[in-house]
């Protein structure tokens, strides 16, 4: 007959313990596995950036996929999903760029999961309009003194 062992560990968590060369195994079959691989990092690349897209459509979509400039001089139907932007509306753009700093990445999904939880202090404007609205509200990172 066992004893039940009331440690608060899992059988793998022991075994692990009894074990130290375990992980270091484990670790190295894993990088044998992917090395043999050549391809694997290119896919693993590849799929994030589908993700990232897909994510970047939805999120346009909430924000009613076109541009949200009345007086938008590019014809809607004219309009390709590729030049469409997502700009804060009150300018305040900066403020997440000095906090993220140089993760870009991690500053973009932040605000995407800010628009999917019903944020409305984003809109969606085309390119021509985000850098008019950038340049005449001096939203730019180096002031620039206007003509």
């Amino acid at each position: 007959m066992t004893t039940k062992i009331n440690d608060g560990l899992t059988n793998h968590q022991r075994y692990v313990l009894r074990h130290p060369d375990y992980v270091k195994r484990q670790q190295i079959a894993s990088d044998v596995s992917h090395a043999k691989d050549s391809g694997y990092r290119k896919r693993m690349i590849l799929k994030a950036k589908e993700r990232r897209q897909e994510l970047r459509k939805v999120v346009i979509g909430l924000l009613g996929g076109k541009c949200a400039n009345p007086e938008c001089p590019i014809p809607q139907e004219k309009m390709d999903f590729r030049c469409l932007q997502i700009d804060h509306i009150n300018g305040n753009g900066r403020a997440d760029v000095r906090r993220y700093k140089k993760n870009i990445g991690s500053m973009q999904l932040k605000i995407y999961k800010e628009i999917l939880a019903g944020s409305k202090d984003y809109q969606c404007l085309c390119a021509y309009c985000n850098w008019l609205k950038r340049f005449t509200n001096n939203e730019l990172m180096v002031k620039v003194e206007q003509e």
